[in-house]
């Protein structure tokens, strides 16, 4: 579901949904995803901000923890 957030915007116009105030569309737009790969050796995050191409910037971070 997290993924087709984005999509649920395009829907909502194509069967006239009414706003509602309430709703979570007007709390910001952005997702996020944690993964422990197997043997719990790496722990992988993703976040995902939906603005227009000039608010992105792409930022790799590389943390080393000497815990085995």
């Amino acid at each position: 579901m997290i993924q087709l957030y984005g999509d649920l915007f395009d829907l909502a116009k194509f069967f006239d949904k009414q706003p509602d105030p309430g709703d979570v569309a007007n709390s910001g737009h952005c997702s996020g995803f944690a993964k422990i790969a197997p043997g719990n050796k790496d722990l992988f995050f993703s976040h995902v901000a939906m603005s227009g191409y000039n608010t992105m910037n792409r930022v790799l971070k590389l943390y080393k923890f000497g815990y085995g």
